[in-house]
């Protein structure tokens, strides 16, 4: 028997799903909805909480926390192996163990993490016999074609192109979560049968800036940002992300000698941060600080504490990734600087609500492109209701 995945279930539909029509009385005890993700909290969890107000019954399956997961992938080079072999091997098992045991019909939201989660759940329908709904957050063999920069990663990325083939054509939908990336992901792996496209968001209540920054600071990180013009990086940084472009751009700034009171953050882990450990050797202290990957409380007071949310993608990555932490960073109110390509589903969103600067990977040190590279931030106001709380701010720093 597989490892139990945890478990969390609304059982009621709340009177709001009821009268809104969506769930007719007497009928709510057929629609269950199951999401299935290896790691939980944020979206999950809204989403779960946002189908309960729907009127339908929800149960979350999951494997980590989201701050467990950040706390694995802050734990060095085996604890990232360890949990990486749970998520990808005993949590798919343990999600089909559970489809096959529920004793009533389910609607199924699964996630692509791990990224053949969608493909177990679908082969395995004729045993558990539940209607399927892909969730596609990044895309494999993708991800490792940028990672490696080959397009022919062999035996597994073939298996891993078949598998999305068969998902891809006979689960009952798919979500995307950025408009390019379904194109893309269509023109290689075919048509489904549904699909909709639906950005993903951040909850402007968790990350509302007055009232986390509300209170004396309550820890050294929020001290050492106190009196600063704040540029912070959040989350994973991995092989999806443009790394050079903010080195170069952050020893340019501090060699010029200019924008004193900016300071660098980077609460992160991956084997990018230790690519910039080392390219960013010769700035001090006072300029750039290194943590490991925050809580959730300590993430939302750094966020509302960022006057600059830098995000990165690299190029061979703008049709396989969307970064969640620019749409947290812009609820929290920070503008945003992009290093992405300017056809990524990161740009379009950006240059859409007007809430950053879009800058081309590669536009650092040495690059003719360079000199005009700027982030000029006045009174952004994101319009999606998920964005709509956004502080504004005014900042301008020269990046080249």
């Amino acid at each position: 028997m597989t490892a139990p995945a945890r478990l969390r279930t609304s059982d009621q539909p709340t009177e709001r799903g009821l009268e809104s029509g969506v769930v007719a009385r007497g009928e709510t005890e057929t629609l269950r909805v199951a999401l299935a993700s290896s790691v939980g909290g944020g979206t999950i969890e809204r989403l779960s909480s946002q189908l309960g107000e729907l009127g339908f019954r929800t149960e979350v399956v999951d494997d980590f926390s989201a701050e467990e997961w950040r706390k694995q992938m802050g734990s060095g080079f085996l604890g990232r192996v360890l949990a990486r072999l749970r998520a990808y091997i005993g949590y798919p098992l343990s999600v089909v163990e559970h489809a096959v045991r529920s004793d009533e019909p389910t609607v199924w939201i699964v996630t692509t993490n791990p990224f053949y989660l969608p493909f177990v759940l679908t082969l395995t329908r004729p045993i558990h016999g539940n209607a399927i709904v892909a969730l596609v957050w990044d895309l494999f063999p993708d991800a490792i074609e940028v990672a490696t920069g080959r397009s022919d990663t062999g035996i597994v990325g073939a298996l891993a192109t078949r598998m999305n083939q068969y998902w891809f054509k006979h689960a009952d939908a798919l979500v995307f979560i950025g408009r390019r990336m379904a194109d893309h992901a269509c023109g290689r792996y075919g048509s489904p049968l549904v699909s909709d496209i639906i950005e993903t968001g951040a909850d402007a209540n968790e990350l509302e800036p007055t009232r986390l920054l509300a209170g004396a600071p309550e820890s050294e990180l929020e001290r050492w940002v106190e009196g600063r013009v704040v540029a912070s990086y959040v989350g994973n940084m991995g092989l999806m992300h443009d790394v050079d472009t903010l080195r170069d751009a952050a020893l340019r700034i501090d060699k010029r000698g200019t924008a004193e009171r900016l300071g660098f953050v980077v609460a992160a882990s991956g084997p990018g941060v230790e690519d910039l450990k080392a390219g960013w050797g010769e700035l001090s202290t006072e300029r750039a600080r290194f943590e490991p990957p925050l809580g959730d409380r300590p993430w939302a007071r750094l966020l509302a504490r960022t006057h600059i949310s830098i995000v990165t993608l690299r190029t061979s990555a703008r049709h396989t990734s969307i970064p969640s932490k620019a749409m947290s960073a812009m609820a929290a109110g920070s503008a945003i600087l992009a290093v992405a390509p300017r056809d990524s589903d990161l740009a379009d969103v950006v240059l859409r609500h007007g809430c950053g600067e879009v800058i081309e990977p590669g536009m650092s040190t040495g690059s003719s492109t360079c000199s005009s590279a700027s982030l000029r931030m006045t009174n952004f106001s994101p319009g999606t209701v998920a964005l709509r709380e956004a502080r504004s701010r005014s900042t301008t720093i020269s990046v080249c």
